[in-house]
């Protein structure tokens, strides 16, 4: 039996005991864990501030990632292993190098010479796509230190889009070069061709073939992959025949860059028409519901690849041809006088101008049903509504010279004729316009329709005035030149009668414009509808016991000094009023007919009459009284009664004055003025009496 006292076993054992539990827990943290019991010994520090372009880089960043947070959990683990996984995939991706052909020597003949040509759309094509990916990645952040693992994942991630913006960036840098080498090889071989007896004989034969004319004017209109085959077909003709005559005049030494021209022209819109067909029939397709429409998207794509097959021949061709004409452009220098070339950049600089502006104005700017509106169009509806409007104000113009010329005429009925022909006009040429850029006018009556319902509902009261302008117009209630008082209280001439408003012009020399349905809606009093004469009544008062007729005459003089009386005799000859017997005076008025020139002015006109008044009551003595109050006395200066009152009342003043009003009328001038004016006036508008039989 073992003593488990000894101290030597039970160290023994205790050592036992010790060494399993370390087995224990090592074996629950593998499970845990299986990498921090893997993960090696190796050192905690790694320079973030370097690329990671190598395998040895990118394991010592591993190694140095894993260990430092070995400790989290499995999931972020897994994470920060998958970050490190794209890293490593960018890592292996070599860095794309352009195809490394090598140049033919010179002279070099036109077929290998349009290898090269080709070379160099493929390799413009790849960096135009380089440029583009490396705009739209965005610039990677600066790498420091992570110190956590959600640091350490934005390390991991912006050194991998590092690597790729390196990576790209280095690849647009050698195929630029590349491209450099190319170009300067195809400007020194365009001066050194030395084309082959099979060459000249192929292009000998393909341009004594006829080359019929290039409809392309109708080729952005096809939607059909079939009508796109035909026409690319029918392109690819035109240009093999365009080419191989072209290719003829550069290897016979005969270059003759006006009769490229057209060719280039031709070429360059037939590729654009057929550009914007095919966009229209790849959107078609793409629109094709595949659950509903299925026989028809098969059978399109069917035909597509023939077709994209022909497009990838026409760019291929096309930019032979056009290296071609720069190559006739080159050799066209080289044998040319000097004098003859500045001629030529004088004519292609006009043509280059020409075809700007061509372009500029048949540019499609958008699309109205099936019309295309272009600036070319824009001008031409501007173009139109001007010449309607000149149109308008010469018409308008000769109207006002005819009235001028003719007195007899009324001038108010040539105003609304002309301002009739300005609407009629410019309603006319708006149609004309309209149907110049090819909108179908049936269309825009309907439009116009449904338009009008909308104004009539937000636009009404505009629709109101213009209404009420025409009635005006027509009705000719109101005329240039009429003096109106309007309900609102706005008083003046009218000066013009617009679309919308009606301008009055004050005496103030201030325009009001009022709308035109206020004139046809509302209260209007014309002073000069029916004639230019008006009556005004000026109200006055003198004392009482003033005689009547000496204040008819000095009223009476009063009016014939101003000149804005009509007439001293007949039925319009200026009267004279006793109209009421207010508190302290009696209430006169002078009635008088104004000139024609006076009408249109009467604060002015009152205003003078008032003041000649003054003038003649002050000759004659006649009191202009101020309200009064009646007092009673009795005693006054030692007087009494009568005595006191007539001292008090000034009546011995006026007996006087009685007396020298004797002496300022004749017996004659008081049987005249003593007639009752007012009573005259009203029996002149009474008819008389028929007599009895």
């Amino acid at each position: 039996m073992i003593n488990l006292n000894n101290p030597p076993v039970f160290l023994w054992r205790r050592s036992l005991v010790a060494l399993a539990l370390m087995v224990l827990s090592s074996a629950a943290l593998w499970a845990q864990n299986p990498a921090a019991v893997e993960q090696p010994q190796v050192s905690e520090s790694f320079d973030f501030s370097q690329s990671v372009d190598t395998a040895e880089q990118l394991a010592a960043l591993r190694e140095h990632l894993l260990y430092r947070f070995a400790d989290a959990a499995p999931a972020e683990l897994e994470q920060l292993r998958a970050e490190l996984g794209e890293l490593a995939a960018e890592v292996a991706v070599d860095a794309h190098l352009p195809d490394q052909q090598e140049l033919p020597g010179l002279p070099v003949s036109v077929a290998r010479a349009l290898q090269v040509v080709e070379q160099r759309r493929k390799l413009t094509a790849e960096i135009e796509i380089l440029r583009q990916t490396v705009r739209s990645l965005p610039e990677a952040p600066e790498v420091s230190a992570p110190e956590t693992l959600a640091g350490a994942l934005l390390a991991v991630d912006a050194l991998t889009r590092q690597h790729e913006l390196a990576r790209l960036r280095g690849n647009l840098n050698t195929a630029e070069a590349e491209l450099a080498k190319l170009d300067g090889f195809l400007q020194e071989a365009a001066l050194a061709l030395n084309p082959s007896v099979e060459e000249v004989a192929s292009w000998t034969a393909t341009a004594d073939q006829p080359r019929l004319p290039l409809d392309f004017g109708n080729w952005s209109a096809l939607t059909a992959v079939a009508q796109l085959s035909s026409a690319a077909a029918s392109l690819n003709t035109w240009l093999a025949r365009a080419q191989a005559e072209l290719a003829l005049r550069v290897a016979g030494d005969r270059p003759a860059p006006e009769q490229t021209a057209p060719d280039a022209k031709t070429l360059s819109a037939a590729i654009a028409a057929l550009e914007q067909a095919y966009t229209r029939a790849d959107r078609r397709l793409n629109l094709i519901d595949d659950d509903h429409d299925r026989r028809t998207r098969q059978a399109i794509e069917k035909e597509l690849p023939a077709l994209r097959k022909q497009l990838r021949r026409i760019d291929q061709d096309a930019a032979a041809f056009n290296w071609l004409v720069n190559a006739e452009k080159q050799r066209w220098e080289a044998v040319t006088p000097f004098w003859q070339r500045r001629l030529s950049n004088l004519h292609q600089l006009w043509e280059s101008v020409r075809e700007g502006v061509s372009y500029t104005l048949n540019y499609a700017l958008f699309e109205v049903g099936e019309a295309t509106i272009t600036p070319a169009s824009a001008l031409r509806v501007m173009a139109i509504l001007f010449a309607a409007w000149f149109a308008s104000r010469w018409i308008r113009r000769g109207l006002e010279r005819y009235g001028q010329s003719r007195p007899d005429m009324s001038r108010p009925a040539l105003y609304a004729a002309g301002r009739v022909v300005h609407y009629t006009l410019i309603a006319l040429g708006f149609g004309i316009s309209l149907a110049a850029i090819g909108l179908d006018l049936t269309k825009i009556a309907i439009f116009a329709s449904a338009l009008g319902v909308g104004i009539g509902f937000g636009l009404q009261t505009v629709v109101n005035n213009f209404i009420s302008g025409l009635i005006l117009l027509f009705e000719r209630s109101l005329k240039m030149g009429d003096f109106v008082e309007l309900e609102s209280g706005v008083t003046g001439e009218i000066t013009d009668i617009s679309i919308r408003a009606t301008r009055v012009t004050t005496n103030d020399n201030i325009d009001i414009l009022v709308p035109n349905s206020e004139f046809v809606n509302g209260r209007v009093t014309s002073w000069t509808l029916r004639e230019i004469s008006r009556r005004i009544r000026i109200g006055f008062g003198v004392a009482y016991g003033v005689d009547k007729e000496l204040v008819k005459k000095a009223a009476l003089e009063a009016a014939d000094s101003v000149p804005f009386s009509f007439a001293s005799e007949g039925p319009r000859r200026s009267q004279v009023w006793l109209v009421g017997f207010g508190d302290n005076s009696l209430d006169f008025e002078l009635v008088v007919w104004l000139t024609a020139d006076a009408v249109k002015r009467p604060g002015a006109v009152q205003a003078a009459y008032y003041w000649a008044l003054e003038d003649a009551l002050e000759k004659y003595g006649i009191e202009i009284p101020f309200p009064q109050r009646d007092l009673h006395v009795r005693t006054l200066f030692g007087l009494k009664d009568e005595s006191a009152r007539e001292l008090w009342s000034g009546r011995s003043r006026r007996r006087v004055q009685a007396e020298s009003s004797e002496e300022m009328l004749s017996e004659r001038e008081r049987e005249v003025l003593s007639a009752n004016d007012a009573l005259d006036d009203a029996l002149a508008e009474t008819p008389p009496e028929k007599p009895e039989n």
